[in-house]
């Protein structure tokens, strides 16, 4: 049975969260076709989004897949954009090169990618005396092999990663791209609609996080969010930061919740960490909030059930889009 710590002083009751971004430089579904390799556009948005981050004091952690970089961009953009990361003060990781999935790739394909990826990160990181820290698996998945598993680990250590795990999935992908689409269109109705929904269940899986580490933990463990590098988050990401903040959070960064005990013990990364330790320990917590319970089928559907550019109708679970904001969140 796997033996979590436990303790119970004030410090570790304190929530605190590290932020995480993958798909850096961009992930390209989650932007407006128009913008998606638009570089100043990206550039303009990525600085705001970083703006935004340092005016909250948000240390933030990126995670860079170099193959979104799109092959229309003059030598040394990519670069250049890490660099704009990293003048914020931003951590920068490894992501893979072109976000394979490990459950339908072969171990050596998956290294070599890893490898891959590291080109122009390292070159930027090398300037200012700074390495590669961290790895994040695409899709949370780290083989479904034991085997599989023990190899990569090594091969991670090795080049000198650790793995840097995920105990928020807000699932901001969907909404992501909804989002775009809509933004493509001028669909501001849309828009407004597709944030109100994503904010709320944002707060809710914070409060399922929440409720998991408690029982599994007794405390707070320092929660882990991912996010992506998407239109969604860089627009709005002032409201992301105010819902977090009105949970009593306080921001850290990815090394300080590393350092926790908990990040000690391993356990496959599929989907939230919260929920593996669970499983290890042989429990099965209630299944957490549900897109479709706040994002309706838009995701499926839009824009073809939704010609032209109309307001977007209340998901049954929803209040009316206009009666949303971020005040009203429940805790």
């Amino acid at each position: 049975m796997l033996a979590i710590p436990s303790v119970a002083n004030d410090q570790q009751r304190t929530r605190r969260v590290a932020v995480t971004v993958d798909d850096l430089p961009a992930s390209r579904a989650a932007f407006p076709g128009s913008e998606s390799c638009d570089f100043a556009a990206l550039q303009a948005a990525t600085k705001q989004f970083l703006r935004v981050a340092a005016a909250h004091r948000v240390p933030l952690a990126g995670f860079v897949n170099e193959g979104k970089a799109c092959p229309q961009w003059e030598p040394g953009a990519l670069a250049g954009l890490l660099e704009t990361w990293l003048d914020a003060g931003a951590e920068i990781g490894n992501h893979t090169y072109s976000h394979p999935d490990l459950y339908n790739t072969t171990l050596d394909a998956y290294k070599a990618d890893i490898i891959r990826g590291e080109a122009t990160a390292s070159i930027v990181l090398a300037k200012r005396k700074q390495r590669l820290r961290y790895f994040r698996h695409p899709y949370l998945h780290d083989g479904l092999d034991p085997g599989v598993r023990e190899e990569l680990r090594k091969f991670l250590s090795s080049r000198g990663y650790e793995a840097a795990p995920v105990t928020v999935d807000n699932q901001d992908w969907m909404f992501s791209e909804v989002y775009a689409r809509a933004k493509q269109r001028h669909d501001q109705a849309t828009m407004a609609h597709v944030l109100d929904a994503y904010l709320r269940y944002l707060n809710a899986v914070f409060a399922s996080a929440e409720e998991l580490s408690g029982a599994l933990l007794g405390y707070q463990a320092p929660q882990i969010l991912l996010l992506h590098a998407a239109a969604l988050n860089f627009d709005h990401f002032e409201k992301v930061v105010e819902v977090i903040a009105q949970r009593g959070y306080e921001f850290i960064p990815l090394e300080a919740a590393m350092k926790h005990r908990i990040y000690k013990t391993p356990v496959p990364p599929k989907g939230s960490w919260l929920r593996g330790w669970a499983a290890r320990r042989g429990t099965r917590p209630e299944p957490g909030p549900r897109v479709t319970d706040f994002l309706g089928t838009l995701y499926r559907d839009y824009p073809a059930a939704l010609p032209g550019a109309p307001t977007a109708p209340a998901t049954p679970a929803e209040t009316p889009a206009a009666a949303l904001s971020v005040s009203n969140l429940p805790q």
